[in-house]
């Protein structure tokens, strides 16, 4: 068996909401196609509403040869993540944050997704790694000022995650997910100071606005992306991609977020 040369990783949050986002159906379907074509090795989702999402996913992308998936859930929460491999998953493993509350406000949605994060662990061509796929739950008090240094709730979760990957050592690991940060923050630029990671996107840069797609009014959701964090792996061998910030004719924006794709050399 021929080892393979790269380990592409996507990830994206798909915004996944029956009933209460816009033109649902045919922006899943177009999510489908988008990644059979791209062919990444491992595809990291968040916000995959419902089982019915996550079915209609599993199936239509088992057959483009995607064999294993792992959607850990939470309690009676709506909304979590999903990953979908070519490679065989290991020891996975999963955790989850408590709802958030701001001064005594718990925002609806905090209820019904599931922030948090699952890893697991891939052996290609020849190397072993710990893949993770994660969603920060949303600052709702701090949200529109994140990047002028605030964002307290993230941090925390932050730095639970932080702890887990300093625990890892030496082992090369790969974080992909939706942080809910804006890059360049001071969040943002603690998350890298605490956690030893690297931002293989640092000089990715953004030239366009996504729109909020739920069904009710909300300001436009601005530059919202997925990031991919690494660590104990070499640069130089990373190459990342902005996917879908553009609309697509008769479906518009695939999300309200662009995805993230990540191909490294081994």
């Amino acid at each position: 068996m021929v080892k393979p040369k790269t380990l592409s990783i996507l990830s994206f949050n798909i915004l996944g909401m029956p009933l209460l986002s816009r033109k649902y159906a045919p922006r899943l379907k177009k999510i489908v196609e988008e990644i059979a074509r791209i062919d990444p090795d491992v595809v990291c989702l968040q916000e995959v509403w419902l089982g019915a999402t996550k079915k209609y996913l599993v199936r239509q992308l088992a057959a483009v040869g995607f064999g294993h998936f792992y959607r850990p859930m939470a309690g009676r929460r709506l909304s979590g993540l999903l990953v979908l491999t070519k490679p065989k998953i290991f020891a996975p493993q999963k955790y989850f944050f408590a709802p958030s509350v701001e001064n005594f406000s718990l925002p609806l949605t905090e209820l019904l997704v599931a922030s948090g994060y699952c890893w697991f662990e891939l052996s290609v061509g020849g190397q072993k790694m710990i893949i993770v796929d994660l969603h920060l739950s949303v600052d709702w008090q701090f949200n529109l000022a994140s990047a002028q240094g605030l964002g307290l709730g993230r941090l925390a979760e932050l730095s639970r995650l932080a702890k887990e990957i300093k625990n890892l050592g030496k082992r090369k690991i790969i974080v992909a997910g939706d942080f809910n940060l804006e890059k360049n923050s001071s969040v943002y630029r603690k998350f890298l100071q605490i956690s030893g990671l690297d931002d293989p996107g640092r000089g990715s840069i953004f030239k366009t606005t996504l729109f909020n797609l739920y069904r009710w009014p909300m300001a436009k959701s601005g530059q919202q992306r997925d990031f991919i964090f690494t660590k104990n792996l070499d640069l130089s061998k990373i190459k990342v991609q902005l996917l879908w910030v553009q609309p697509f004719p008769q479906i518009g924006c695939l999300s309200d977020h662009a995805g993230l794709l990540m191909a490294l050399k081994l």
